[in-house]
């Protein structure tokens, strides 16, 4: 499960980062005291996205556990490559949540981040868990 999630968070990285770069230096969505300042609104935006894939990393591997132990699954790992692409599903899908919100709310709020945090946690948990169920092997009867 360790590899699942290190690949779960290296998705989110790798997508969250790169759309940062986007939205920093082409589309110059910053806050308005760093505008002109590019390189200091990326690095701050950079270190919020390491600590923000960290957290939703950690809350999934919790939760994935746990839902493994309560529904009483043995002990299946789900691919690899599934971390990867659930990881980058999640950092590409932050953005578009975070700009709707903004829109929809006329302000930037912490609560919709945290709530897109547990949603992606939850969400990500269940495919998960999910992923951990493998069918029983058939054996032919001969």
């Amino acid at each position: 499960m360790w590899r699942v999630t290190l690949n779960y968070y290296r998705g989110i990285l790798v997508s969250a980062l790169s759309l940062n770069l986007v939205i920093v230096y082409i589309f110059h969505d910053v806050d308005q005291d760093l505008v002109g300042k590019w390189n200091k609104a990326f690095e701050y935006l950079a270190v919020e996205t390491l600590i923000w894939a960290f957290l939703i990393a950690l809350a999934t591997l919790l939760l994935t556990q746990a839902g493994r132990i309560v529904i009483g699954l043995r002990p299946g790992v789900p691919p690899s490559k599934l971390g990867t692409a659930v990881g980058l599903v999640v950092g590409f899908t932050q953005y578009i949540w975070d700009f709707l919100m903004r829109k929809l709310t006329d302000q930037h709020n912490d609560l919709w981040l945290f709530v897109f945090m547990l949603l992606a946690a939850f969400t990500s948990a269940a495919i998960f868990v999910s992923a951990c169920r493998k069918p029983k092997p058939v054996i032919p009867v001969g």
